[in-house]
């Protein structure tokens, strides 16, 4: 159904294997496989064309046809992962440790235990695992909004505990963060001009006059309309208050970007264009990624590299290809199983 409308019914398999109408085929194509890795999510836009009186008419080529042009070939995500661990690491983890206690419990819970790995420049780290192994504790860290309770942490090789003043303000605008759910990430009272500008004026990013200027470059380039910057984030879709947040990130001009679960609360089919515009903005501004999902299907798309976690411990680490094809570890092995 669409807008109140019935658009298309029948047999479970039939509509899953072969939709008729464009729209029930975005929906279906926009979830990504979790058996094969794709260049890009299939969009309306795949499906969707003008006929000679201007009015949109289906693409002729079925889902599976598209979904073969769209297959990755695994050598060569592999190749292209080889390529991006030879650049220099932007983000270095050294037997990372975080505990929290309780005032009124005295048993403490170990969030974070010996987690050590590399970043490298240019790739995409997906981190996976169950709730409650970590994930989101050691994106707080990574960012610098939790402090470890011991080991390293290093930002293009500088150790961000003995940074100065100054070196430490460039290391936050640097790396920046994208949380889960984008309404309670923006300020209700302001409008979305104002939640973009309010970054760009504490950090002086850009001079007064260009603020204006900039913020509607930036809203560009995440897939919104000027119109946007003068609502407030009630007024938007989640896809809308989502890619808002990803331009807050955006206008620090930043070099490492980390996401908590981006896509979770959003609609699948906005999931797809949100993802998709990921990789688009990453290519674009030469950015770096660590994206954390439980979504396994999401995790083979966007990453390079997959780190797994289990119970606040490091499971396994390697190329996204190598990881869903052959898991070394018995809890990888059952995680990638346990796919529908």
């Amino acid at each position: 159904m669409k807008d109140g409308k019935l658009l298309e019914s029948g047999n479970a398999d039939a509509i899953f294997k072969n939709p008729k109408h464009f729209y029930t085929r975005d929906l279906v194509a926009s979830c990504p496989p979790d058996d094969k890795k794709l260049s890009e999510l299939p969009t309306r836009k795949h499906f969707m064309g003008f006929d000679d009186e201007g009015y949109f008419g289906d693409v002729n080529m079925s889902l599976d046809q598209l979904i073969k042009k769209l297959t990755v070939d695994p050598n060569e995500s592999i190749k292209k992962s080889e390529e991006l661990i030879k650049n220099d690491p932007i983000l270095i983890l050294k037997q990372i440790n975080k505990t929290f206690s309780s005032k009124k419990q005295s048993k403490k819970h170990v969030a974070v235990q010996e987690i050590s790995f590399h970043v490298h420049c240019g790739e995409t780290l997906g981190i996976i695992g169950e709730s409650g192994s970590g994930k989101t504790t050691l994106a707080k860290i990574m960012v610098g909004i939790l402090k470890p309770d011991n080991g390293e942490i290093l930002f293009e090789n500088k150790n961000i505990e003995k940074l100065n003043k100054k070196d430490y303000k460039s290391f936050r605008k640097s790396v920046q963060m994208v949380f889960q759910d984008p309404y309670t990430s923006l300020n209700p009272t302001k409008t979305i001009k104002d939640i973009l500008q309010e970054p760009m004026v504490t950090h002086r990013i850009v001079p007064q006059n260009q603020l204006g200027e900039r913020v509607n470059t930036i809203l560009k380039q995440v897939g919104l309309v000027q119109e946007v910057k003068d609502r407030y984030p009630h007024e938007l879709s989640g896809g809308q208050r989502q890619r808002v947040c990803i331009a807050r990130a955006l206008v620090m001009n930043p070099k490492l970007i980390i996401f908590d679960e981006p896509v979770s609360a959003l609609d699948v089919s906005v999931k797809a264009d949100i993802l998709n515009l990921l990789n688009e903005l990453k290519t674009k501004f030469n950015l770096t990624y660590v994206f954390i999902s439980h979504d396994l299907a999401i995790i083979r798309f966007i990453s390079d590299r997959v780190l797994v976690m289990k119970e606040s411990q490091k499971v396994e680490i390697g190329f996204t290809e190598r990881i869903y094809s052959k898991p070394k570890e018995q809890y990888t092995q059952k995680l990638l199983g346990s796919i529908p």
